[in-house]
C-alpha cells in the first residue's frame, strides 16, 4: 500500500471522527437548550420560599431511612406485579 493511500485513509478516518464529534456536540447542545427552556417555562419550578437557605450538605438519617424503605417497598411491589403478570399468561 502506498504512503499516499495510507494518508488518505487516515485523513478520512479523522474526518469521520470529527464529524461524529460535531454531531454529538450539536445533539447535546440541543438537549441542553430544551432543558433550559423547560426550566424557564415551567410554572413555579425552583421558586420555593426559603430554598436559598436550604443546606444540602447535611443529612437527615431519619428521612434517608424512610426513603430507602420506600425504595425497597417499591421494588418489592414491582417484582410482585411482574410475577402476577406472568401468572396471567
Amino acid at each position: 500500500m502506498s504512503e499516499c493511500q495510507l494518508l488518505c485513509r487516515m485523513t478520512r478516518a479523522a474526518q469521520h471522527a470529527c464529524d461524529l464529534d460535531a454531531r454529538n456536540k450539536q445533539h447535546c447542545q440541543s438537549i441542553d437548550e430544551r432543558m433550559h427552556q423547560l426550566h424557564n417555562e415551567s410554572p413555579g419550578l425552583g421558586h420555593y420560599p426559603g430554598i436559598e437557605t436550604y443546606d444540602n450538605t447535611s443529612v437527615d438519617f431519619i428521612s434517608l431511612a424512610s426513603v430507602l424503605l420506600l425504595v425497597c417497598i417499591t421494588k418489592k411491589n414491582r417484582i410482585e406485579y411482574t410475577v402476577f403478570q406472568f401468572d396471567l399468561l
